[in-house]
């Protein structure tokens, strides 16, 4: 995906990126091949309750990571 000109991603961000996506994959595989993960109601194995949460937790590391991206700099200001 092609970023605007002028916008730059972290070295985190991009780690945090790479990190959710194979989490992403983690979940969908254990939930494609979960009897009970792969109900509509959202029940979760025991297994399946560690892979969500590793899922989970990559998505919000990558939240925050892109939200750092966008924040200014740590001691930069504003000059006006």
């Amino acid at each position: 995906m092609a970023r605007p000109h002028g916008h730059h991603v972290s070295i985190e961000t991009t780690l945090a990126r790479g990190a959710a996506r194979e989490a992403e994959t983690a979940w969908k595989i254990h939930r494609r091949d979960c009897v009970t993960c792969s109900r509509p109601r959202g029940d979760r194995c025991a297994s399946g309750q560690k892979v969500w949460r590793v899922h989970a937790e990559a998505k919000a590391e990558l939240a925050r990571q892109r939200a750092l991206d966008k924040a200014p700099i740590e001691g930069q200001e504003v000059l006006f």
